[in-house]
């Protein structure tokens, strides 16, 4: 909300005054960097403020949530808005240009070669590009985990002095146009130290504020009698639907965002294969399925959070201290990991397939059902039993500190990594039996979540359930 709040409110408020704006300025850097900079004062900052005021005064923000808030605002810019959006259009460029089909192919590389020359610079040209876009990516992370870190703590300790020091740290923008004049090296190198500069002032100030010890949310009371698996199977499947709520929902909309980037370039590539050509509908339906499993592990992730939040909470002490047994436990994390992954994959496949009847029906092949049946739904199954499964192991083997060794953490890279390694292997070396590639996938993936829980579930001890606190 405070993220994605802000771009659309920037893109909105750009959209109606940009126009007019830059002719006036005649391209004036200090004009244009005052116009971008605050900006970001106003909708970024001050809305990660406003968020989580909202969510501090509704008791889901505490003090010793400040760092994983502002590393999350950097997060949903680098790896989802950014680093997602490449990715889709990387895996077209990587698809369409080892395809088979000479004229496509021939076509998106031209359009590449003038559009975007970096891409087929040789290793020493293109290795400083990758050092200066990782530089930039560092100090976009400094800046916003900063402003998020003191916003948070401004919400909770009610200080307005913090929020004060944080509003200016989005005039970073104000250099963005300087840009070119600058150069790569001078620019990237004086973000850096601004941002560098923005963590320490924050770190400062939030030590200042932070002295008295931090408390966890009190733990609920647990009601009196026994709790069987279905029972606490609806419970966890409720609770993890609202918990991670967010989630859910970017696993159920953005594959349709994916579906329809995708329809957009298979047109284009259908258009370059001449009259009669396949390729548009070709394209849409071997690549959604691939990337639909990593969307609907991300959506199963509430099941994982509920159960970091309920064991450092001491609720399964509770629990078990009233006679529930452990495995019953263990199984209600993986039963509504599955109840997740069935709505976000019913929502996704049933909008989709639906969009895809009305307005690229050459996507709804033979292939494109072989790869849902075959692929798609065992391995959103497997991967996601695998991350949780090994999301609940992985909290257990170290000593846990705030915002550290979190499950939620690690363990979804476990559920995604499979998808694009299969994702590769499809439509590169494996681009002529795809059939073969995604069904031996899935079989590896449902054998080691079988092996996973026939070792986890049956020895799980009652020291793992118990809090650290």
């Amino acid at each position: 909300m405070a993220y994605f709040g802000a771009i659309f409110a920037k893109a909105v408020f750009q959209y109606l005054t940009y126009g007019p704006l830059f002719p006036a300025s005649g391209g004036n850097p200090y004009e244009l960097g005052a116009y971008f900079g605050l900006q970001t004062v106003f909708f970024e900052v001050g809305g990660a403020y406003l968020v989580a005021r909202y969510a501090a005064s509704s008791g889901m923000l505490k003090a010793n949530d400040a760092e994983g808030y502002g590393i999350s605002l950097a997060l949903w810019e680098n790896g989802v808005l950014i680093g997602g959006s490449l990715l889709v259009d990387y895996a077209i460029y990587y698809a369409t240009l080892s395809s088979r089909s000479g004229a496509a192919a021939v076509q998106m590389f031209a359009a590449l070669l003038e559009s975007a020359p970096s891409l087929f610079d040789p290793p020493s040209s293109a290795l400083p590009l990758i050092g200066y876009a990782i530089l930039e990516r560092v100090s976009s992370l400094l800046v916003h985990f900063s402003w998020g870190y003191l916003c948070v703590l401004a919400a909770v300790f009610k200080k307005r002095t913090l929020l004060i020091v944080a509003l200016p740290m989005g005039l970073v923008d104000f250099f963005a146009p300087f840009a070119g004049s600058l150069g790569a090296g001078a620019f990237e190198g004086l973000i850096l130290a601004i941002a560098l500069a923005c963590v320490a002032v924050a770190l400062t100030m939030g030590r200042r504020e932070s002295k008295e010890a931090r408390a966890l949310p009190a733990s609920p009371v647990p009601a009196e009698g026994s709790a069987n698996l279905g029972s606490l199977f609806y419970t966890n499947f409720r609770r993890a639907l609202s918990f991670g709520k967010v989630y859910v929902v970017i696993g159920m909309v953005l594959p349709l965002l994916l579906g329809a980037e995708l329809s957009f370039a298979g047109s284009a590539a259908k258009a370059a294969s001449g009259p009669g050509g396949s390729a548009g509908g070709a394209f849409i339906g071997q690549l959604y399925p691939l990337l639909l499993p990593v969307f609907v592990v991300l959506g199963a992730s509430g099941a994982l959070m509920i159960f970091g939040s309920d064991k450092d909470k001491g609720v399964y002490e509770y629990m078990l201290a009233y006679g529930v047994d452990v495995s019953t436990i263990f199984w209600s994390i993986i039963a509504a990991a599955m109840g997740l992954v069935t709505l976000v994959l019913a929502v996704s496949l049933v909008v989709t397939v639906a969009a895809l009847a009305f307005t690229s029906a050459g996507a709804l092949t033979v292939v494109f059902g072989e790869l849902v049946i075959l692929y798609t739904i065992p391995l959103s199954y497997a991967a996601a039993m695998l991350m949780s499964m090994t999301g609940m192991i992985w909290s257990q083997l170290t000593a846990r500190r705030p915002g550290v060794n979190s499950p939620v953490g690690v363990a979804p890279l476990l559920g995604v990594a499979p998808v694009l390694v299969v994702l590769f292997l499809a439509v590169g070396p494996g681009a002529g039996h795809i059939i073969y590639v995604v069904g031996a996938a899935s079989a590896v993936m449902i054998l080691a979540a079988v092996t996973l829980a026939s070792v986890a579930g049956g020895k799980m001890q009652r020291e793992r359930f118990l809090s650290n606190a």
